[in-house]
């Protein structure tokens, strides 16, 4: 279930394909010695630490900021994320950053009409 170490560190020669698929062996490498209960910028940390590729430093900050209390839990957070990912784009993580920032620059946008809309008709009234 565990991964080799070779699979996580930043100069893996896969490095330069950011769409590669990150497995949950890799994020469970990067994650050895993690202490529970853990938060997401713990779980940051603890990659970083153990010199975890970008590609799965970027699939951690797509997690959710909770308390994670075991491996499983992170299992299962993973699983969402992963789905999000492949739903998102089939260029994985890159690809799922750009379609949630355009949904973002969008929200912010149908927003800021609302209330321009909202403000012209309390002025009307």
């Amino acid at each position: 279930m565990i991964g080799t170490k070779e699979s996580t560190n930043k100069d893996a020669a896969s490095d330069n394909n950011p769409s590669r698929k990150v497995t949950l062996a890799a994020v469970e490498e990067a994650l050895k010695g993690i202490t529970f209960p853990a938060d997401k910028n713990d779980l940051m940390e603890c990659a970083s630490e153990s010199d975890a590729r970008e590609d799965i430093m970027d699939v951690l900050n797509e997690f959710t900021d909770q308390e994670y209390r075991s491996i499983t839990e992170i299992a299962r957070e993973f699983g969402r994320v992963d789905a999000f990912l492949q739903e998102s784009y089939q260029g994985g993580i890159v690809g799922a950053t750009k379609v949630r920032e355009h949904h973002e620059e969008n929200f912010n946008d149908e927003q800021a009409d609302y209330s321009g809309q909202f403000m012209k008709n309390q002025s009307a009234k």
